[in-house]
């Protein structure tokens, strides 16, 4: 909504005070008339009444109207699409040229800085310190590799120093174990010696002795009893049997026919032995003779068989030997192949090894390579963080000052412009504060100053620099407006410029009125206008359509050659209608000012504008004048290349910080790539030297192979060459055997003839002998039984008294043998104890010889193990020696590499000097302003692509705007040609329409406006101003009026409602105007 407010009247130049106006879109519009269904509507613009029809034809003409205007709209939107469309194809080609003129304008700012940069490097000076720098950097990177070298050396020394250190104590360690080995054994050793030490050994072994002695006496003696006892016990036996015999003979001898055959038994007897004597002495003969025989095939044989064993033994000798050598060939095949096999090995592992120091030497280069680029990369790194710092640090101070630029919002841009008045107007309350002596001005409710409204740098304030660059944009596009009718552009003044923003700021707590301060002081004349995105939209126009259908009409003679000021006294109704128009082109107006509030008014209306012109170039206040009005082009050029330097600034500073902390990230990642390569070229070189020293492993292990790979053939020819001469051996004596087996096998089977020979002669010898003894054992006892029974009672008493002299003899040496058994068996028991006590000592004895023995090996196992910990101390003492030099090594290379840091420090100070001193010189100076040029330009550039872009934006909103416009239209046609279809019903004079309420004169005009929330503001209009309404306004607020007092469906009403949003265009069902 607008509502417009110009200069009171100077004479006849001048004008009173005319009426605010307000206009709606068609979306606004149309909940206007959403909000006022039901009820009459009421007119705010001056135009004859015309006379009122019947009820129904009424209804149908406004209906047939509503569908032809409704049609009328929907082409308009049409057009405005289509326009909308052409709008923004050319928004986006202006994008795609600016785009191309910021790539232009880029590659220019880097061709610059290439100049620039070329000519720093080409000074004498700074080329003498980079080479200074350079070199600097070299003795670096020397000076690292040696620390490098050092700690590479450090870190090896490091750990042999532990492998010795834990050598010496596992060898501690295994020190003592054996000292508590030989702990142990000692107290073992010591025991068994008091065992022996307490045993007295001689005394055993005599007692054993003695005991022994005693025993074998004993056993002895009880032995000779023993065999006493058995021969008188066969003596008595004998006795006895003789006794039987004799008992015998002496009953025979009684009896003279077994005398007689006694007698003749003992001649018989003598013949026969006789006989077998002389048989027995040929067997003897016979026997003889097979012994001869048998002794001549056993010796024969006993040849054979040593022959045999000969040749076996000879054989078997043969054949160990040969299974020797082959057992040797075997062994010396198998030690060939193995060492072949590790000569193949040593080989591959000598080749291996060779590759890995050819890549570990290759590792090392690559590696050492990466660390000199890396080392390099830092010091690059580091410089460029050093000049992003000095480029946040002066960033920082800009930023601070845009900063508070951008806080001062307009106040900072007219301090800029030395615009003491504006600044005044933007910091004084006097200049808004009502004079009590001029009744038309209008203070605050709290009577104080306009002022207290305005927020300096408030983003929603006027006095932002984003609304103050919409609002010269408006006035851009009102010279545009303005050039379109012949008209002369205005010119932008500071102090009209800060009294919009003012009575911006102040409008949204006095809405629908002026509080003419401002105005008054400065001599201005002002429209306002709330809720329009673009006011210029009402002031210019809506209010144009209506000035150019006024003089059309013919209705206001004399109108076009009026000034404001005659129109408003000779036709005061239209004035209203067209002030903000004939306000903004104003041909005698040479400067304006505009300001954009975004404060909500009434709580919804956003945005509030307010312009303020005037007619002369010169806006003075209490002696401060305002500065000379600027040509708009340049106004909006300076002002937007300060707001850029604002908030390019801030960018600036975001930038550099962004820059700082890319740099910080690439000095840590340099830092940690120079870290890491430095770890991977020590690395490489520990590798190179572990794969130097595999090499020389190698090679010896190799050559070793080798060595033992020869003899092992040589030993392998050797040994082939004697198991061919065993072959050979082994079969002459395999040969040699099985001959002697052939002359063993006849000897043998000789032999087993002769024995069998000589056994039968020994057999039959013994039957000869055996039947000789018994012949003659029969001729002696037949001879000595007849002798008998010569004297037989004799020899019974004989028999008798031997008998009993034998028993008597057997009892007590039985006796005897029993009384030394007893003795024996104690004798023995002795014995055998004092055997078992010398057998113990005897074992106490070996034990503690085996202790000794075994505490002499432990002994000796600590002397090697305490060896062994003199050698590991020695070993820990020789490398703690080579760590401290190592160590020394890395302090002094370390050093040294501190020393070439601060060499190259100074150096890169040195350069930073040169280049400093550098920018002084033509040269730079000329390729300097020349990047600045390409820098301006490129910013340039830069505003124009951000404004192109903005208007794209707009225009694709535009575009968005009209397209809900036609989509609405065709919604309205079609909601028209329904209401024009929908049957109606008579008046019921039960239900009259409402009547509108009267209103004061001078009240404020009816409005229906929305904001944001969709809210509607409505006023009431003074009740002559209604009859003054134009006619197709009565008529569309008659045919909704009346549609509603028929009883017709409030459906019927809403369509009827909706479709006159549109009738008459964007100015129908507006709340018009009313005078103040």
């Amino acid at each position: 909504m607008t509502q417009g407010k110009h200069a009171r009247p100077r004479g006849k130049e001048q004008n009173n005070p005319f009426p605010t106006m307000k206009a709606v879109n068609g979306t606004v519009a149309t909940m206007a008339a959403i909000a006022t269904l039901g009820a009459p509507m009421v007119a705010m613009a001056d135009e004859p009444s015309a006379p009122q029809q019947p009820e129904n034809q009424t209804q149908q003409q406004a209906a047939t109207s509503a569908v032809q205007q409704a049609q009328a709209a929907v082409d308009a939107a049409k057009e405005g699409v289509i326009q909308a469309q052409e709008t923004q194809k050319n928004a986006e080609g202006a994008v795609s040229d600016a785009n191309g003129e910021v790539d232009q304008a880029n590659a220019a700012v880097q061709d610059a800085q290439q100049a620039v940069d070329d000519a720093i490097a080409n000074d004498p000076n700074t080329a003498a310190a980079q080479d200074a720098l350079d070199e600097a950097n070299t003795k670096l990177g020397e000076a690292s590799d040696h620390l490098q070298n050092a700690m590479a050396v450090q870190t090896q020394t490091t750990d042999a120093l532990k492998q010795a250190q834990d050598t010496e104590t596992a060898a501690k360690a295994d020190e003592s174990a054996a000292q508590d080995a030989v702990d142990e054994q000692q107290t073992k050793v010591d025991g068994l010696q008091q065992q022996v030490d307490a045993t007295d050994m001689d005394a055993l072994e005599q007692d054993a002795d003695g005991t022994a002695t005693a025993a074998t006496a004993a056993n002895d003696a009880s032995a000779d009893a023993a065999k006493q006892a058995a021969a008188a016990q066969q003596k008595t036996d004998a006795a006895k049997q003789q006794l039987d015999e004799a008992e015998q003979i002496a009953g025979d001898a009684t009896d003279p026919a077994k005398v007689e055959q006694a007698k003749q038994d003992a001649a018989s007897t003598v013949v026969k032995y006789d006989e077998a004597l002389k048989q027995a002495q040929e067997a003897s003969s016979q026997a003889d003779q097979a012994n001869a025989e048998l002794s001549d095939a056993n010796h024969t044989y006993q040849n054979a068989h040593n022959a045999l064993l000969d040749a076996r033994n000879d054989a078997n000798a043969a054949k160990q030997e040969l299974d020797k050598a082959n057992a040797t060939l075997a062994a010396a095949e198998r030690d060939e192949s193995t060492t072949a096999q590790a000569l193949a090995d040593a080989a591959a592992a000598k080749s291996d090894a060779e590759q890995k120091v050819a890549a570990a030497e290759q590792q090392m280069k690559d590696t050492q390579a990466a660390a000199d680029k890396a080392a390099q990369d830092k010091v690059a790194a580091q410089q460029k963080l050093e000049a992003a710092q000095k480029a946040v640090d002066d960033a920082t101070k800009a930023a601070a000052a845009a900063t508070e630029l951008e806080q001062k919002g307009a106040l900072g841009w007219f301090e800029y412009r030395n615009a003491t008045l504006a600044q005044q107007v933007l910091l004084d309350p006097a200049l808004s504060t009502k004079n009590p002596n001029k009744p038309t001005e209008i203070a605050p409710a709290d009577g104080g100053s306009w002022l207290q409204y305005t927020q300096i740098g408030n983003p929603k304030d006027a006095t932002s620099l984003d609304n103050m660059l919409q609002a010269v944009a408006l006035i851009q596009e009102l010279n545009q407006l303005r050039a379109g009718e012949g008209l002369a552009p205005l010119k932008i003044s500071d102090a009209a410029m800060a009294a919009a923003m003012v009575q911006a700021n102040a409008a949204t707590k006095l809405v629908m009125q002026h509080n003419q301060v401002l105005t008054d002081n400065l001599s201005l004349s002002e429209n306002l206008a709330w809720g329009y995105r673009d006011p210029l939209a009402g002031w210019w126009t809506e209010e144009k359509a209506i000035y150019e259908d006024a003089l059309a009409s013919g209705k206001y003679p004399g109108l076009e050659s009026m000034t404001p000021y005659q129109i408003s006294i000779t036709y005061p109704d239209l004035y209203p209608t067209i002030g903000h128009y004939l306000n903004c082109s104003n041909p005698n107006a040479v400067a304006t000012g505009m300001g954009i509030s975004q404060y909500p008014a009434n709580g919804a209306m956003v945005p509030t504008s307010a312009m303020e012109n005037s007619s002369s170039n010169i806006i003075r206040y209490d002696g401060v004048d305002d500065t000379t009005p600027t040509d708009a082009d340049v106004y909006q050029q300076e002002l937007q290349e300060y707001v850029d330097s604002i908030r390019n600034a801030q960018q600036k500073l975001k930038d550099a910080q962004d820059a700082l902390a890319s740099a910080q990230e690439a000095v840590e990642a340099a830092n940690k790539a120079a870290d890491a390569a430095d770890q991977a070229s020590r690395q490489a070189a520990a590798d190179l030297q572990t794969a130097q020293s595999a090499q020389s492993d190698a090679e010896q292990a190799y050559d070793s192979a080798l060595t033992k790979h020869t003899d092992a053939q040589q030993a392998k020819a050797d040994a082939q060459k004697d198991a061919a001469e065993q072959e050979a051996k082994y079969t002459q004596a395999s040969e040699a055997l099985d001959a002697a087996q052939t002359a063993y096998d006849a000897a043998e089977a000789a032999f087993a003839a002769a024995q069998r020979k000589a056994d039968d002669a020994s057999k039959a010898l013994d039957q000869a002998n055996q039947n000789a003894d018994a012949a003659k054992t029969a001729k002696d006892d037949a001879a000595n039984k007849y002798a008998a029974m010569q004297d037989a009672k004799a020899n019974l008493d004989k028999a008798q008294t031997a008998y009993d002299a034998a028993k008597q003899a057997s009892d007590a040496a039985a006796a005897q043998a029993a009384d030394k058994a007893a003795e024996a068996a104690q004798a023995q028991q002795a014995a055998d104890a004092a055997a078992a006590k010398l057998a113990d000592a005897k074992q106490t004895v070996a034990d503690l010889q085996e202790a000794k023995d075994e505490l002499a090996r432990r002994n000796q196992a600590l002397a090697d193990a305490t060896d062994t910990v003199a050698k590991a101390g020695e070993a820990v003492a020789a490398a703690q020696q080579d760590a401290d030099a190592a160590k020394a090594a890395v302090d002094d290379a370390q050093q040294a590499k501190d020393a070439a840091d601060a060499a190259v420090k100074a150096a890169e100070s040195a350069l930073d000097e040169a280049r400093k001193n550098v920018g002084n010189t033509p040269a730079v100076q000329e390729a300097q302003a020349k990047l600045d040029e390409a820098k301006q330009a490129a910013a340039d550039a830069q505003a124009r692509l951000d404004a192109a872009q903005a208007s794209l934006a707009d225009a694709q909103q535009a575009l968005k705007d009209r397209q809900e416009d036609l989509r609405l239209a065709e919604i309205a046609l079609e909601a028209a040609v329904k209401a024009e279809q929908q049957p109606t019903t008579p008046t019921d004079p039960s239900n009259p329409t409402t009547p509108t309420a009267p209103a004061t004169p001078g009240a404020a005009v009816s409005t229906g406006s929305t904001g944001t929330t969709g809210s509607t503001i409505t006023a009431a209009a003074t009740s002559d101003a209604t009859s003054r309404a134009p006619q197709s306004v009565q008529v569309a607020n008659a045919a909704s009026g009346k549609l509603a007092a028929t009883g017709a469906s409030t459906g019927a009403v809403l369509i009827t409602a909706f479709t006159l949003a549109f009738v008459g265009g964007v100015a129908t069902l507006s709340a018009r105007r009313r005078e103040e």
